[in-house]
């Protein structure tokens, strides 16, 4: 047998090792070194104080640089040689500074004072030195304050062209020119102002309008820079639940949008580019990455059907499981404030601008035409019994740029229902349910052909407004998203706020309390109204955000994963009042779980995908019973069963 030597090992040092010169050391070398130069002065025949700071200098940096690296080493020596000739111009750089300073101050300490600052150089010219500095101070903020009005403005729009609506060369040139104009010197500025004025008014103008153009040149690149990212900081789940809860865009109101294709209504949409895709969103190799691999439906042997074993599909949505927090408050919609709304009022997805003459042309010609009565103001109740609206989609291909993602959907969503989409990632699940608000859009690119009706109202149509849709389709994200600098109350009142809806002190405290009451969550936030919503847990702050949606009254509520982000308990929490808000709303969820969607789901469908590239696919829809249990499809039964997904 060989013995084995055993190894030392080598102990931790956390210290540097060798010999340091003293702390003391330098200041000694300083004081060394400027009696060596006076003394070296003085034998060559007189000493002057820049001609001892000079050698001084030179005589401190070699003594200090060659006793370092006979004691320390050499990496210690250029250290603090690099140190020495840092401080060094330093100092320099200071003298014609230090020595402006001390010029001003002196000659200037007699003259400061009231008059100085109170009196202007009316009838001062010459060698006088009366006067003061009145008309200085007044310009100076006149010229600042014009400048303020061009740049701010400008540079703050500007940057939100960039941000969320710049696409294609304009974008690009902009971009191009304020990457050139935040390198322009400040002369070239002036020049620029003066030659402008000088061409436009002749030679002799003279105004402080100049200053202010010049001193705007300089100060726009600068606030669109500053804003850009700014608004490049704020989360995109921060900017989709600001959409979803019927904010107003520039891009949302384009209109002329192509006419009927073969009989379907073909759309494009463009919007600002979102940080990233969700992880259930069909892909394709060549247009967006996919994240997670697909597989194809697993096929059983020789046919043979297989009996699926999961909990009853009516358990937990009648009272046969233990209950968080109570019920929903049975009529929350009474407490709601009522400056109008009327129960039962008819859809209304188009938006009629007062300030427009072009009304007559938008109805189809005729002002008279009667239309669809505008239903509730955003944050208006429509009564104990909110209207639910069914939802039918025929012939639904779905589109970014030239790939189809989703193909050939046609399904009825009945109202007052909860239906679950579920299917593999990559099949289309959230793009399909994002069609249904129109929330796809702020996709670049994204289009849709063919129909999405609810209640025979067309959400594409050449006449919808698709903030009016989201308002009447709100949504909720797989992430909780409520908004981080507000409070649980203003939180819930925020959709309201974004759709510039008015409304007193007393209504709005209605409002959040009903909405909290249809949200579950009343009872442990009322103490806290005024904390931040960021402050609650995530199963808390997912039920606020389904306040914030119910707030606003409408008429079909998206949910996409709602609970991916949850514990179980916070899971059972949101599926018990998804099974209450059921009866005051359309409910479509997108889910994973197939325990939640044969809880809390009365319809189901199954999408699937053939492969990586490919669209997503429709397979089947039934009742959720039949779907668990004797499903029509071979492979329905497959990802139900877990043989694939």
């Amino acid at each position: 047998m060989t013995a084995t030597t055993p190894v030392q090992e080598t102990p931790l040092r956390l210290t540097a090792g060798g010999t340091r010169l003293p702390r003391w050391v330098p200041y000694a070398f300083v004081g060394g070194s400027l009696v060596v130069a006076y003394l070296v002065l003085l034998v060559l025949g007189g000493p002057t104080i820049a001609g001892v700071l000079g050698l001084g200098a030179a005589v401190y940096a070699v003594g200090l640089t060659i006793t370092s690296r006979v004691v320390e080493g050499g990496r210690y020596a250029a250290d603090r040689l690099a140190t020495t000739l840092v401080t060094f111009a330093f100092l320099l750089a200071m003298i014609p500074l230090v020595s402006l300073v001390w010029t001003v101050v002196s000659y200037g300490a007699t003259r400061f004072g009231w008059d100085f600052l109170s009196t202007d150089m009316m009838g001062v010219y010459g060698s006088m030195t009366s006067g003061g500095v009145y008309h200085a101070i007044i310009g100076t903020l006149l010229v600042t304050l014009a400048c303020a009005v061009i740049a701010v403005p400008l540079g703050i729009l500007t940057a939100i062209y960039l941000v969320e609506y710049g696409r294609g060369h304009l974008a690009r040139g902009i971009t191009f020119l304020v990457d050139v104009m935040t390198g322009i010197p400040s002369i070239v500025a002036g020049l620029f102002a003066f030659a402008l004025f000088t061409l436009i008014f002749g030679p002799a103008y003279r105004a402080g309008i100049m200053g202010a153009v010049a001193l705007a040149v300089l100060m726009t690149p600068v606030v669109i820079r500053s804003v850009e990212e700014m608004l490049r900081l704020v989360p995109n789940e921060l900017r989709e639940a600001s959409l979803a809860a019927g904010r107003a865009e520039v891009a949302d109101h384009r209109q002329g949008r192509p006419a009927h294709v073969h009989g379907r209504h073909r759309h494009r949409r463009h919007a600002r580019r979102r940080a990233g895709h969700r992880r259930d969103r069909t892909a394709a190799a060549d247009h967006r990455p996919r994240q997670l691999g697909q597989l194809g439906p697993v096929r059983r042997p020789h046919g043979h059907a297989a009996r699926v074993r999961l909990p009853p599909v009516g358990a937990g949505r009648h009272g046969r499981r233990p209950r968080l927090g109570g019920r929903a408050h049975p009529h929350h919609h009474r407490h709601a404030p009522q400056p109008g709304g009327t129960p039962g009022q008819p859809l209304v997805l188009a938006q009629e601008d007062p300030m427009s003459t072009s009304a007559a042309a938008r109805t189809g010609g005729d002002p008279s035409t009667p239309r669809r009565s505008a239903g509730p103001a955003a944050g208006t109740p429509e009564g104990p019994h909110a209207m639910s609206n069914r939802i039918d989609v025929k012939d639904l291909n779905i589109y970014y740029g030239d790939f189809l993602a989703v193909q050939d959907v046609s399904m009825t969503i009945e109202a007052k229902s909860v239906t679950a989409f579920i299917g593999p990632s990559g099949c289309g699940k959230s793009t399909f349910l994002r069609t249904l608000n129109r929330m796809h859009e702020v996709i670049p690119g994204a289009r849709v052909e063919g129909t999405v009706a609810m209640e025979g109202v067309d959400l594409y149509g050449n006449d919808v407004d698709p903030v009016a849709v989201r308002r009447q389709v709100g949504m909720v994200f797989q992430r909780p998203n409520p908004f981080p600098t507000m409070s649980i109350r203003e939180n819930v009142l925020a959709g309201v706020k974004l759709n510039n809806k008015r409304m007193s002190r007393k209504d709005a405290d209605e409002l959040v309390e009903s909405s909290l009451h249809g949200a579950n969550l009343w009872n442990e936030v009322k103490d806290r109204l005024d904390r931040p919503g960021s402050g609650l847990s995530g199963g808390q702050q997912q039920r606020l955000c389904i306040a914030r949606a119910i707030a606003v009254k409408p008429q079909v509520l998206l949910m996409d994963e709602p609970c991916s982000a949850l514990d179980p308990i916070s899971t059972l929490a949101i599926e018990d009042l998804i099974a209450d808000l059921k009866d005051q709303y359309t409910i479509v969820i997108v889910t994973h779980n197939m325990q939640q969607a044969a809880r809390v789901s009365d319809r189901t469908a199954f999408f699937n995908i053939a492969g990586t590239g490919k669209p997503g696919r429709l397979i089947e829809m039934d009742d959720t019973a039949t779907m668990f249990s004797s499903p029509s499809e071979q492979a329905t039964e497959d990802y139900i069963s877990g043989r694939f997904g």
